[in-house]
């Protein structure tokens, strides 16, 4: 839906964002910024871990967004050291960006493309656009059914109830967003139906569970 804000970008700071949140606010483009939980420090040395910033856009301003960033990109271009490591790839190496352009982030996708014009290889704009729409369409395909998870599944709802019931969820509710800002169903209906079976069974068996617990703390 186009009123949903979906994650666009992630930043360790809102220092590090705070020039993507200005272009955005110039071009009049509505964002939301959340902030995700502090990271665990496994060390216990009580380490100020920061916060990753999420910025959220609505799925029809992606594009857009993407656009503006690529532009940003070309501005910044003569401003780059030499010694930036895209300066070092071969026109192979840097056509492999240009052929994977959701892979890379977009400052080097731009970067890459740049370079090859300045080495005489020159990319026409209709190739990068049946690129991305190639891509695009790659990305759209279903993950194929993850059997194991599914027998997985089916057998944990049974025999412990909520784990089964995690996985049924997992297989019935999993999206995934693509770069255009669609979203899509990760798995195909009939795995979206296992997991649905498995949601009802791993409930059923959880009230079973609890019901016989009870009764047996109670007569006991």
């Amino acid at each position: 839906m186009s009123d949903t804000f979906t994650e666009y970008r992630k930043y360790p700071s809102v220092e590090h964002a705070q020039s993507f949140l200005d272009l955005l606010e110039d071009n009049e483009i509505g964002y939301h910024v959340e902030k995700t939980a502090p990271s665990f420090d496994v060390t216990f040395a009580q380490n100020q871990l920061g916060e990753d910033i999420v910025i959220k856009l609505k799925s029809s301003d992606f594009e857009r967004a993407n656009e503006l960033l690529e532009k940003v990109a070309i501005e910044t271009y003569n401003t780059i050291e030499k010694d930036y490591y895209l300066f070092e790839f071969t026109n192979e190496e840097l056509m492999d960006i240009v052929a994977r352009p959701y892979e890379w982030n977009l400052f080097d996708y731009q970067l890459a493309q740049q370079i090859l014009k300045e080495r005489g290889k020159s990319i026409p704009v209709e190739l990068t656009t049946a690129l991305k729409r190639s891509k695009i369409e790659e990305l759209e395909r279903i993950e194929p059914s993850p059997v194991p998870w599914i027998w997985a599944g089916y057998i944990l709802s049974i025999v412990g109830g909520l784990l089964g019931f995690f996985i049924g969820w997992h297989l019935l509710a999993s999206n995934k967003v693509l770069p255009n800002g669609k979203r899509i169903k990760m798995y195909d209906s009939a795995t979206q139906l296992h997991g649905k079976r498995i949601m009802i069974i791993g409930g059923l068996c959880i009230i079973i569970w609890l019901i016989i617990r009870l009764t047996i703390t109670f007569y006991i």
